[in-house]
């Protein structure tokens, strides 16, 4: 399973799916096992085998967009400084 469901993150989704959805555990792992590119496509993937009502789906969506605007935004790395030898191989 992809790391993205791992840590915190992880366990928020897994309770909100429990909790406000009440899906079943393995329901919540089958789901996330289909998820392959990360938490935005999961109301997509839910609503795709018939899991949710559409008040459900816009629940869902919404704490979604709601966890990202709070989340702080990911630290992008910083670009290696160049090395002498890579001046001189540019010209």
């Amino acid at each position: 399973m992809a790391s993205f469901w791992g840590g915190r993150t992880g366990s928020e989704i897994r309770a909100f799916l429990r909790d406000e959805l009440a899906l079943s555990p393995a329901m919540i792992e089958f789901v996330l096992g289909q998820c392959r590119v990360g938490p935005q496509a999961l109301p997509t993937i839910l609503w795709r085998y018939g899991l949710l009502t559409i008040d459900q789906f816009a629940t869902l969506f919404a704490w979604l967009n709601h966890r990202a605007a709070i989340a702080p935004e990911p630290q992008k790395p910083s670009p290696a400084p160049r090395q002498s030898w890579e001046y001189s191989t540019l010209r």
